[in-house]
């Protein structure tokens, strides 16, 4: 007893003036907050309270926004380049890099380092990142989504009424969290050990399947009475490179309408089952705000859910006795759009695919300096946080090692929240057009087509973009990619440059009114884009240390072959015969009408299932569309055998050189998929077949049944083209 006193005397004096550290962190939390940037309409009551005791930084960014490059970035200190991780393939570690993470920097000095949730991305690098960052990781991810219990349909947001606690996302981890604090802060009690726990959310990632209180929350106002974005279109002039018509690799977004939660939203009339539409592409085209104001909804309720979760552990850290001598962290790996512009989801360089919340709570014990402030002046990156913790909790700034990214920001948060500690920040993000289902590439795709990086390898990256965000600026370049060597062709002609006005943005919170119109070719900016231009290739290109050459080797498969094109659902119509059909060989179609009836192409639908798409996909269900005729209406039905609407009489099956028109998905919620439905116009005797998009709305016609005949893939360009036809 006497010697293990000794011991812990001895640790307590070699730790003494050291800080604990509490890092926490939400998966695709933009600044979506009340107290800290203004966001008046949300309930986050803890964060609130946290506000008053921490300092906000108004102007955070991720170096990448994209979930495994940010977290690989701030857990090591290095941008991006310097990782090499740009997908979800490749990580620091199996870079050959034998670097100090910011948790192993506290764990080599003697702290007791504990994850749970999702710090590191799953999987990248292995096993979170254990033994090497950890001393013991307690509890991994817990994720829920919106397709079971099966009546939510599958979709984007799904409240549910009757949904037990631990269904929920997020809330078993943040048990064990709590219950780890409350171990260690008194193991440390005792022994004088400091510790560094971190805790990762999946709140608010989609798909926001919420307990119905957190929707509720939003009740008063009224889902349609809130902030609608200002622009829900895309900026003016913007590149087709800068812009992506996906959301996490979704083709189109959707919701139950079923859900008794929505019945005060949708408009009269709205069909029963899911509601779904194509993600907008640049152009005047964009989500019904109705529909839009839904979605919204449904990230404020997880972002609502995300704050009790911060309470719970705030509580437990006020209840261990270690507050004082705790620093907290709070911040969000990377931004999110949610319709402003006319973008779903985080994959750009825009402000607000960028933009972070980030506070920080100095321990009382050594400063209270930034309690309740806001620091202004300083543009931070989440890579400076590795030596700005490290300093913070009184660990030697010289034992970092010499390649770590980032600056020190203790200085704005003990000494002086105005101090101006960095004029600019720096981000990035990757192209891949057509490229998003690597297995399945679509060749020659616009620049705004399934062009997230995520499983396309580090050397068949198609370009880079840069930006940078100045005080009154934000200006971006997109460089085409060098496949051999994985850097920026930065001599060759740009794909896309980029110049957005910041002047009088002032409101951190402010997420409507900028970026609105590109500047970059207007002759009166040629002055500011030659400015930053030159900051930006200063800081990426004429850098020293600031990126490793070659392009990673643990991952480098060939570029698969193009698999077999999937076929193109196509609408046409004869204004002479008062007819549509869905065809899957639109030659064959116009070939068994003749020229007399003088068919016209309307729309592509959709696409069917390609050969091979599936394979492996036992929870994929598949069924054929068939083509029946009547001579007497002249009219072709397309539909399945599975339908509840049956063809009437006089309805005959075409013949096998006509049938299957295709094949489709019969199973709902898979990715990438819209529903296709059946609909009849009594007046003219004429079935139409399509999918939900201003094809659907012709007037006259009705659903000959509510559910879905099936589920047709959204995936390429003339899907998008929101075609506005009359009978």
């Amino acid at each position: 007893m006497i010697v293990q006193a000794v011991v812990a005397l001895a640790a307590s004096a070699a730790n003494a003036g050291l800080k604990n550290v509490l890092f926490l962190i939400a998966d695709d939390l933009r600044p979506q907050l009340n107290k800290a940037y203004g966001k008046t309409f949300m309930h986050t009551p803890n964060l609130d309270k946290f506000t008053e005791s921490a300092l906000v930084f108004d102007w955070a960014y991720t170096n990448m926004a994209i979930c495994s490059a940010s977290r690989n970035s701030f857990l090591t200190g290095r941008v991006p380049d310097k990782t090499r991780t740009w997908n979800f393939i490749d990580d620091f570690r199996e870079g050959g890099a034998n670097w100090t993470t910011l948790p192993q920097f506290f764990k080599a000095h003697g702290y007791t380092t504990l994850g749970h949730g999702k710090t590191f991305h799953p999987g990248h690098p292995a096993n979170n990142d254990l033994p090497y960052s950890w001393d013991a990781y307690p509890c991994g991810t817990t994720n829920t989504n919106c397709n079971t219990p099966k009546q939510h349909k599958g979709g984007n947001f799904c409240p549910d009424a009757n949904g037990a606690e631990n269904r929920f996302s997020d809330v078993n981890v943040t048990k064990v969290a709590v219950q780890t604090i409350k171990d260690t802060a008194a193991a440390a009690l005792a022994s004088g050990k400091p510790w560094f726990i971190a805790m990762g959310w999946h709140y608010p990632h989609q798909p926001w399947h919420v307990p119905q209180w957190a929707m509720d929350m939003y009740k008063d106002v009224g889902t349609l009475n809130l902030p609608a974005p200002k622009n829900p279109f895309s900026p003016k002039n913007v590149p087709d490179i800068a812009f992506t018509a996906e959301m996490d690799g979704q083709a189109s977004m959707s919701i139950n309408e079923d859900n008794p939660a929505f019945d005060d939203s949708k408009p009269a009339g709205t069909p029963a089952g899911s509601a779904a539409y194509i993600q907008p592409r640049p152009g005047n085209n964009t989500f019904p705000e109705w529909f839009a104001q839904q979605l919204r909804v449904g990230y404020y309720s997880a972002v609502t859910h995300m704050d009790r979760h911060f309470g719970q552990v705030m509580d437990a850290l006020a209840g261990s006795g270690a507050a004082d001598d705790t620093v907290v962290i709070m911040t969000g790996d990377h931004g999110w759009q949610l319709g402003e512009h006319s973008e779903w989801g985080k994959h750009t360089n825009f402000e607000l695919g960028t933009h972070v919340p980030l506070l920080i709570r100095d321990a009382p014990s050594a400063s209270t300096a930034g309690a309740g402030k806001h620091a202004s002046r300083t543009r931070a990156e989440l890579v400076d946080l590795y030596r700005t913790l490290v300093s913070l909790a009184g660990l030697p700034a010289s034992d970092i090692e010499d390649d770590v990214d980032g600056i020190d920001l203790s200085p704005v948060v003990r000494r002086d929240a105005t101090l101006l500690a960095r004029n600019y920040s720096f981000s990035q993000y990757s192209r891949c057009p057509g490229d998003r289902d690597w297995k399945n590439p679509v060749p020659n795709a616009p620049g705004w087509f399934m062009n997230n990086c995520e499983q396309v390898p580090s050397h068949n990256i198609s370009f880079m973009g840069y930006t940078m965000r100045s005080a009154e600026y934000r200006y971006t370049m997109w460089f085409r990619w060098d496949k051999a060597s994985c850097v920026a062709l930065w001599d060759d002609p740009l794909d896309g440059e980029e110049l957005y006005s910041h002047e009088g943005h002032t409101d951190p919170g402010d997420f409507d009114d900028y970026e609105n119109e590109n500047l970059a070719a207007e002759p009166a900016y040629a002055g500011v884009v030659a400015r930053h231009r030159k900051l930006l290739l200063d800081n990426f290109k004429d850098c020293e240390n600031c990126r490793l050459e070659g392009c990673p080797t643990q991952h480098d498969p060939p570029a698969p072959a193009p698999a077999p094109p999937p076929t193109a659902l196509s609408l046409i119509r004869s204004a002479v015969a008062n007819d549509s059909e869905l065809c899957g060989d639109k030659r064959a179609c116009r070939d068994g009408h003749g020229a007399s009836y003088k068919y016209k192409d309307v729309d592509v639908e959709g696409f069917s299932v390609a050969p091979g798409q599936l394979n492996g996909r036992k929870d994929v269900h598949t069924i054929e569309l068939q083509l029946y005729w009547s001579s007497e209406d002249h009219d072709n039905l397309v539909t399945t055998s599975a339908a509840s609407y049956k063809p009437p009489a006089g309805f005959k099956l075409c013949n096998d050189s006509l049938n299957p028109v295709a094949t489709i998905v019969a199973t709902a919620g898979v990715e990438g998929t819209v529903p296709l439905y059946l609909y009849y116009n009594e007046a003219k005797k004429d079935h139409l077949t399509c999918a939900l998009k201003s094809t659907c709305a012709a007037s006259g016609y009705v659903l000959a049944q509510q559910e879905p005949l099936g589920y047709v893939y959204a995936q390429w360009a003339e899907l998008y083209e929101l075609v506005i036809i009359s009978y």
